[in-house]
């Protein structure tokens, strides 16, 4: 299990969001998934996961930690205006079951 410390939070209103630095111990085992980062960033900043936007993952390597960089939107809306669809994209593909290539084919 993982141990999460936030180590600053900065207000950025014009952009109606949160710049979160999250420290993640995670000693003797590998950096966490983005989604198992997301929904732990949720419950410690008791925000809606939908909302939460990891921008960077640093590792430290050999000392067990990771260095996470977030931010927070106030709604859905904000996030939308500010994040790009390349991200959008990336993320529904993930949560998404994958196709078969089968499946692929016949809806080319």
């Amino acid at each position: 299990m993982a141990d999460y410390s936030v180590k600053s939070k900065k207000e950025l209103p014009l952009m109606s969001r949160t710049e979160v630095i999250v420290e993640v111990k995670h000693t003797g085992a590998a950096n966490p998934p983005y989604s198992v980062i997301s929904k732990e960033l949720a419950n410690l900043l008791k925000a809606d996961q939908k909302v939460i936007v990891i921008k960077h993952v640093y590792p430290k390597f050999g000392e067990g930690r990771s260095e996470v960089i977030a931010y927070v939107y106030k709604d859905e809306a904000s996030m939308l205006k500010f994040e790009p669809k390349k991200k959008e994209k990336k993320t529904a593909t993930a949560d998404a079951p994958a196709a078969t290539p089968a499946e692929a084919k016949k809806g080319a």
